[in-house]
């Protein structure tokens, strides 16, 4: 059983995994999801096949004023941690660095996003309507 929740640690907004054996009576300690360098996160999803965990998320780094996409997975994250280990994650950026996804310093979501194709047209996040 998988458990992911966002959390604030010593300053920044941090994507945490914990997990079960024993159908969620006793937890794993927390495990930081985020990739290298992301000081924040923001909108994001998971997804289980089997013990595969994969976390897409909006991932901002330190003084950046945009926002991009992310996805971290995990292979037998439960089992490691049961064992006292260090499951070994594997994150990406899963835009162009050139081309963030949101664009905006409000962690909130207010912004645009960047529409891929040759306009380079932007659509105001949160929607106007």
């Amino acid at each position: 059983m998988y458990l992911v929740s966002q959390e604030t640690r010593e300053s920044r907004i941090a994507l945490m995994l914990r997990t079960s054996t024993d159908l969620g009576r006793t937890w794993s300690r927390a495990v930081d999801l985020l990739a290298p360098g992301i000081t924040a996160s923001l909108h994001w999803a998971m997804d289980v096949r089997g013990d595969q965990l994969a976390v897409a998320y909006l991932g901002h780094k330190a003084g950046a004023v945009t926002w991009d996409g992310w996805i971290t997975t995990v292979r037998g994250a439960a089992a490691t941690l049961a064992r006292g280990g260090s499951p070994r994650l594997t994150s990406a950026q899963v835009n162009d660095p050139k081309r963030p996804l949101l664009y905006g310093d409000n962690v909130q979501g207010g912004g645009t996003f960047q529409l891929p194709g040759p306009l380079n047209n932007q659509v105001p996040f949160p929607p106007p309507f």
